[in-house]
């Protein structure tokens, strides 16, 4: 972010994110939990998959899918 924006608002979006965590913490009670690398990727799939299906039914297909062994 910080090429794109500068370092100034780079800044200011790491402190937004964590005072939006302590708030997170705070309202619940709960210790901070990192996520894990594995959260973005399946979400990145989920919309890929609506996406192109999507795609697909606009130039007249019908889908349906079935997961392949081992995926």
């Amino acid at each position: 972010m910080k090429k794109q924006r500068g370092s100034k608002r780079a800044a200011l979006a790491i402190g937004h994110s964590i005072l939006a965590i302590y708030y997170q913490m705070m309202k619940t009670g709960k210790e901070y939990e990192e996520k894990g690398e594995t959260l973005f990727p399946q979400a990145d799939r989920a919309k890929l998959e609506h996406r192109l299906i999507k795609r697909l039914e606009r130039l007249g297909y019908q889908v349906s899918l079935q997961a392949l062994p081992g995926t």
